[in-house]
C-alpha cells in the first residue's frame, strides 16, 4: 500500500471521532467500484458502511480512497445577488447582450489560470464561466479535470454553479463529483480525473467552476508548459493566465501562427508572469483532419527552463544493489553482453516478456519507480523499461544514454531551440557497441533496434549523456527512403472473377507495419492479411501469403507476395465490364475544402510504384481506357501510362512521388487541383466489351 492511501487511512482513523456514523462519504476501491454512503464503524482492518442497498463491510487493502462529503464555496446561495465575485457579475452582464453567431454552440465568458507558489508546492487554479448557445452547447454539462497519480500532485474542485438568466442559481452537489482512481487504456493511463457533471444544463444558462491543482515545484519533473492560444474554435470572451512568485525562472515563447488574432497584453517582473486578452474570435476548421506537428494557431507559451545540470545528474543508469536484480540477472544470463547478437537477444527478452503499460512515457513514473518494483510487477512505462534495461547494461560494463526526442516535423527546428523536457514524449536508449551507434527504443516494438530514430522525418532529440546534454537535429528523410514497389499480375475470367498475383517491396517508414509480424501469432498474422484483402475487395480469400526478408534489418527491403481469388470483382451489365485497378483508391475529400485557415499536412513523403499486367479472356476486348497522364504541383509527381496488346493483356504503371507534406495556404488552390485530378482519375472505370 503506497503512502498516500496509507496516510488516508490514518487521517480516517485519527478523524473518525468527528465524523460519527452518520458520515456521508464515497468509497471507491481498487477494481474502480464506487459505493455512496455513511461509515458505520471500524472493526479491525475491516471498514462498515450503511449502504442504501444495506450494511457492506469492506478489509482495507481493497479500498483505494474514501472521499468525505465537503462543504463548497456557494453551495447554499441561492441567488446572483448573493455572491460576491466582480468576475461573475461581469461575466454575467457580458452573456445578457451577447449576440451569437451563426453555428456557435458556446460563449466562454472567462477563461482564468494561475499558478502560485506557497514555499513547498505549486497551486494552479482554473476558473471557467461559459454560456449555452444551443443544444451542442449543453455538452459543456460533463467537464473532466485530469492530474497525475505519480508525481505527489493533488487535485480538487472548489466549486461549481449554474446561473439561469432571470439570476436563480443551482449548486454542483457532491454526490454528482465523481473523483476516478484511474482511466482505462491510452494517453491517460497511470493519471486521476475529477468527472462531474453541471446541474441544470439548458440552453441560455451559464456554468462557472473553478478547481486547483498542487504539484511539486520541481522544474525538471513537473515542468510548466502553458498555452495561451489567440484564435481557438469557439468566442472567448477574457482570457488570462499568471505566475505570481514562481520559484525558478520561466521563458516567453510566442508564435504568430497562420491566422491573425487578438492582441494580448504580457506584464513580466522578475519571476511573475501576466499574459491577459479580451475578445478572441473563433476560428471556424471544416476539416476534421488536423496536422497535429503544425502550429495552427496564434499562441503564447510560458515553460520553465530546463534545468540541464539537474538531468544529466537524475537520468544516469546504476546497478541496483539488491537481491531482486542480481537474480533477474543470473536467471536470464544477462551478466556477460559483449556483441550485438548478445545486445539482440536481451532487446528482443525485453521487448516480449517484460509487460510494457501503453501511455506516453512520463518522467513521474520513472522518477518514483526503483528496480525492485519493476521486476516484481513487470507492468512499466516505455521510460521505465528504458531505465531498467540501461541498467542491464552498465552491469555488463555498456554505457548509455537517455534519449528524448520528438517525430514532429516543421516544429523540429523551434524544438531543437527551446531545451524542455516536456516538448520530447519519446524515450529511447543510445549506445555504441562496436564502433556503432545504435538507439534502443521500447516506444513500439517495430521501431526498436536501429539508428536515432530513424522513421522520424526532421526530427529532434535530446541526448542526455554522462556529463552534458546534447541537441540533434535529425536529417529530413528522402521520399525514396519511404518506398512502396508493387507488381500485380494475373487473369480475368469471363464471369468477372479476378485471379491476383501480388508481389510487394516496400522500404523505409511503411515497412513497419509488416515489421512487426515477427511478433505476432499465427492467428494475428492471419488476421492482419485479412485486413489488407479487405481493402482490394470485401470477401476476398489471400492464399499462399508469404515474406522473404530480415525482419529484423530495418535497413533492408520487406518483401511481401500473396494470391488473391476475388469473385465478382468487376461490375457486369449485359455485354459491359467495369473494371478498377486494385490498390489505386485515391481519396483525400476531407482536405478538399474550399476555404481553411492552416496550414495543409496531407500525406507522407515517399514514392509508391505500382504495375499491373492483367490477362483478359479471348471474349473480351476494351472498349474504353484513360488515357497516359503526367501532372504535378510543387514537388509532387504522378505519372501513369495505360496499354493494351493486342486486346489480350492490360498494362498499367504508375508512379506517385510526394516530396511536400506541409503546403502553404498561398498554394492550397493548386494543391486542391492535383488532388482533384488524382482523385477523378482513381475513380475512373476501364471499360471492356464481349466480342460479338
Amino acid at each position: 500500500m503506497n503512502t498516500k492511501i496509507a496516510a488516508c487511512f490514518l487521517l480516517l482513523i485519527t478523524a473518525l471521532p468527528f465524523f460519527g456514523k452518520e458520515t456521508e462519504c464515497m468509497v471507491i476501491l481498487n477494481n474502480g467500484s464506487e459505493y455512496r454512503g455513511k461509515l458505520a464503524d471500524i472493526n479491525g482492518e475491516r471498514f462498515v458502511f450503511d449502504l442504501p442497498d444495506g450494511q457492506k463491510e469492506f478489509d482495507k487493502s481493497e479500498i483505494y480512497m474514501l472521499s468525505f462529503a465537503k462543504e463548497r464555496m456557494y453551495r447554499d446561495i441561492r441567488d446572483i445577488s448573493q455572491i460576491d465575485d466582480n468576475e461573475i457579475a461581469e461575466a454575467v452582464k457580458k452573456a445578457s447582450v451577447y449576440k451569437p453567431e451563426q453555428n456557435e454552440s458556446q460563449l466562454i465568458l472567462l477563461d482564468k489560470i494561475n499558478y502560485r507558489y506557497d514555499g513547498v508546492n505549486i497551486i494552479r487554479t482554473q476558473k471557467k464561466i461559459i454560456k449555452i448557445l444551443s443544444e451542442a452547447g449543453k455538452e459543456n454539462s460533463i467537464q473532466m479535470v485530469y492530474y497525475n497519480t505519480k508525481s505527489g500532485e493533488n487535485c480538487d474542485l472548489i466549486y461549481a454553479i449554474t446561473i439561469t438568466p432571470d439570476g436563480n442559481v443551482f449548486s454542483l452537489q457532491d454526490d454528482a463529483i465523481n473523483n476516478e482512481p484511474t482511466v482505462q487504456d491510452g494517453l491517460y493511463q497511470g493519471k486521476r480525473r475529477i468527472k462531474f457533471s453541471m446541474p441544470n444544463p439548458e440552453i441560455g444558462n451559464i456554468f462557472v467552476y473553478e478547481w486547483k491543482k498542487e504539484f511539486p515545484a520541481d522544474s525538471l519533473f513537473s515542468p510548466i508548459n502553458e498555452y495561451f492560444y489567440l484564435r481557438d474554435d469557439y468566442t472567448i470572451a477574457k482570457q488570462e493566465l499568471s505566475f505570481v512568485d514562481m520559484p525558478y525562472p520561466l521563458e516567453i515563447h510566442r508564435e504568430k501562427g497562420e491566422v491573425k488574432g487578438a492582441k494580448a497584453q504580457i506584464i513580466k517582473d522578475k519571476n511573475n508572469i501576466t499574459v491577459k486578452a479580451q475578445n478572441i474570435k473563433r476560428v471556424t476548421i471544416s476539416e476534421p483532419y488536423l496536422p497535429e506537428d503544425s502550429v495552427l494557431l496564434p499562441n503564447i507559451r510560458i515553460s520553465s527552463c530546463f534545468d540541464e545540470s539537474s538531468a544529466v545528474k537524475f537520468f544516469q543508469p546504476q546497478i541496483p544493489d539488491s537481491l531482486s536484480f542480481n537474480k533477474f540477472i543470473n536467471e536470464h544470463n544477462f551478466g556477460n553482453l559483449k556483441t550485438q547478437d548478445d545486445l539482440k537477444k536481451v532487446y528482443a527478452y525485453f521487448q516480449d516478456k517484460i509487460i510494457q503499460i501503453q501511455y506516453q512515457p512520463s518522467t513521474q513514473a520513472y522518477k518514483i519507480s526503483n528496480t525492485d518494483k519493476m521486476l516484481h510487477e513487470k507492468k512499466l512505462s516505455p521510460l521505465d523499461k528504458t531505465a531498467l534495461f540501461a541498467d542491464v547494461l552498465l552491469n555488463s560494463g555498456i554505457e548509455s544514454s537517455f534519449v528524448f526526442y520528438s517525430p514532429q516535423k516543421t516544429a523540429a527546428t523551434k524544438l531543437h531551440k527551446e531545451k524542455n523536457l516536456a516538448l520530447y514524449p519519446k524515450t529511447a536508449l543510445l549506445i555504441t557497441l562496436d564502433g556503432n551507434e545504435i538507439m534502443l527504443s521500447f516506444e513500439n516494438k517495430w521501431l526498436g533496434f536501429g539508428k536515432l530514430p530513424d522513421k522520424s522525418s526532421a526530427a529532434s532529440a535530446m541526448i542526455i549523456g554522462k556529463n552534458a546534454v546534447e541537441y540533434r537535429l535529425l536529417p529530413d528523410v528522402p521520399p525514396e527512403n519511404n518506398k512502396i514497389a508493387i507488381r500485380m499480375t494475373g487473369t480475368l475470367d469471363e464471369d468477372g472473377t479476378l485471379h491476383l498475383n501480388r508481389n510487394f517491396t516496400v522500404d523505409g517508414y511503411a515497412s513497419g507495419s509488416y515489421r512487426k509480424l515477427r511478433f505476432m501469432s499465427d492467428e494475428e498474422k492471419n488476421r492482419f492479411f485479412r485486413e489488407i484483402v479487405s481493402l482490394v475487395k470485401i470477401g476476398s480469400v489471400s492464399k499462399e501469403w508469404s515474406i522473404d526478408s530480415n525482419l529484423e534489418d530495418k535497413n533492408s527491403p520487406v518483401n511481401f507476395s500473396d494470391s488473391l481469388l476475388i469473385p465478382d470483382y468487376c461490375v457486369v451489365s449485359g455485354d459491359i465490364y467495369l473494371f478498377s485497378l486494385p490498390h489505386f483508391e485515391y481519396d483525400l475529400g476531407d482536405l478538399t475544402s474550399n476555404h481553411r485557415d492552416y496550414t495543409v499536412n496531407w500525406q507522407k513523403k515517399g514514392i509508391d510504384e505500382c504495375h499491373y499486367e492483367i490477362k483478359l479472356p479471348e471474349s473480351l476486348r476494351i472498349k474504353y481506357m484513360p488515357a497516359s497522364q503526367d501532372f504535378s504541383f510543387d514537388n509532387e509527381k504522378f505519372h501513369i501510362i495505360y496499354q493494351c496488346d493486342d486486346n489480350t493483356v492490360l498494362n498499367v504503371s504508375y508512379t506517385s512521388e510526394s516530396n511536400t507534406p506541409f503546403v502553404k495556404l498561398s498554394d492550397y488552390k493548386k494543391m486542391q487541383a492535383y488532388i482533384k485530378r488524382r482523385m477523378e482519375l482513381s475513380k475512373q472505370y476501364i471499360i471492356l466489351e464481349k466480342i460479338k
